[in-house]
């Protein structure tokens, strides 16, 4: 009877005891299994452990001992779990309290825990960082201030109100003190009005600009002065002046007279320019697909009709040469010596497309060391197969390589005198 009660009485503290895996190696022997662990007092409860190592090249993790822990005052987890943030000597400990509790274990390094190196900041390395700091604030500055008075100058350049005075215009242009007769007006617009007035013996036009158009006045007066502006072909900027009466403030600009007018209204004028070349029309220069009507409708089509009209344009330039020294033939438009100055559409689709018709290349030209190579360069381009044309790319090439030809290589290989190239009259 007394055996069996302390049976009992030894699996009823089985049953309620902690359990611990437990795991040891010894001479190279290492065993697992389940220990019961056993609490001596109750104030010192017992808990489970694991040690255990970890490579660092490899992370592997070597489970060194497993077992039963007495009196774990830190260990009131369940799970066992390393909190220390370096190991020492790969070495980590865990421990926790729950019965087979340390079957898993993990390292969770507390974020908050910094080692004392980096907590320690050396006092030269604070210095230099607020030096550092300093400098570039600084520099930030300057440059901030730098900007802010290149752009108020700019503005203050761009508001100021230009006057007759010397610092604005200088003598060539200041004609303020000068006596200008307005006698027509000549045309009214949205900036201003437009006279023909008379300085002195020369006739001049004012173009005079209300208060609130000042600055159209400047705009113009910033174009005509700027460089290169003074050429024969532009209108002559001859002066500017500030005009201030009881009444009001005009801003006048004044310029040659041009009698026409401007170039839109004298072309509106004179519609018609002559008897030929004001009718000559386009169809002389289609290609034999335009005339024939079979185009395709893409960028290289077009462009291969260009340049068959680049041919007709290389020819007309030839024609005007002489390989001879005499005087230069009567200019003709391509085809005019073969189908009139006026053909019809019939007359170029019958010769262009049915008998492939083309300018006459004369013998001369091709006997000329320099034409010769631009007619060539020409019947490629009007081939009657648009495939079979240059391209505009490969045109410019052959002309810049006859232009970078020397002088001696341009002369007549027979026993009539050396002339130039065509190219070089042209």
């Amino acid at each position: 009877l007394i055996v069996i009660k302390g049976s009992l009485s030894r699996a009823r503290l089985a049953e309620t005891s902690l359990k611990c895996v437990s795991y040891q190696c010894k001479d190279g022997e290492c065993k697992e299994g389940v220990d019961v662990c056993e609490e001596s007092e109750p104030d010192r409860p017992a808990g489970c452990f694991v040690v255990w190592t970890t490579n660092n090249v490899t992370n592997e993790v070597n489970v060194t001992l497993k077992g039963c822990f007495t009196n774990p005052s830190e260990c009131n987890n369940t799970e066992c779990i390393d909190t220390a943030t370096f190991a020492k000597k790969n070495l980590n400990y865990c421990c926790c309290r729950g019965s087979m509790c340390n079957r898993e274990h993990k390292w969770i390094p507390e974020a908050t825990k910094a080692p004392e190196s980096v907590q320690s900041v050396p006092k030269d390395t604070s210095v230099m960082m607020i030096v550092f700091i300093a400098l570039g604030s600084a520099c930030i500055a300057i440059v901030a201030l730098g900007v802010l008075f290149l752009t108020h100058q700019k503005q203050a350049m761009f508001n100021e109100i230009p006057t007759v005075e010397p610092d604005i215009s200088n003598s060539s242009t200041n004609i303020s003190h000068r006596p200008i007769d307005l006698k027509d007006i000549k045309a009214r617009g949205r900036f201003g009005v437009v006279w023909k007035a008379q300085l002195g013996t020369q006739e001049v036009a004012v173009k005079i600009f209300p208060m609130q158009e000042r600055q159209s006045w400047i705009t113009e007066q910033e174009i005509f002065k700027l460089p290169r502006m003074n050429h024969p072909n532009i209108l002559e900027f001859i002066g500017c002046e500030k005009r201030v009466d009881m009444a009001s403030t005009d801003f006048w600009l004044i310029t040659a007279y041009c009698e026409n007018g401007s170039l839109c209204d004298f072309l509106k004028a004179h519609t018609s320019c002559g008897d030929t070349h004001g009718q000559v029309g386009t169809r002389r220069y289609m290609a034999p697909e335009v005339l024939e009507g079979a185009i395709n409708f893409t960028r290289d089509a077009f462009l291969r009709i260009d340049v068959y009209a680049c041919g007709l344009v290389l020819w007309e330039l030839v024609s005007r040469c002489t390989v001879h020294g005499g005087p230069v033939d009567e200019y003709r438009l391509p085809f005019e010596a073969e189908l009139g100055p006026h053909p019809t559409l019939d007359e170029m689709q019958e010769n262009v497309v049915m008998k492939k018709l083309r300018p006459r290349i004369y013998d001369p030209w091709r006997h000329h060391a320099g034409l010769i190579a631009i007619c060539e360069t020409m019947e490629d381009c009007w081939d009657h197969d648009a495939e079979a044309r240059l391209s505009s790319s490969c045109v410019l090439e052959r002309l810049s390589q006859y232009a970078r030809f020397p002088t001696r290589q341009f002369f007549v290989a027979t026993n009539e005198l050396p002339t130039k190239v065509a190219t070089e009259s042209l």
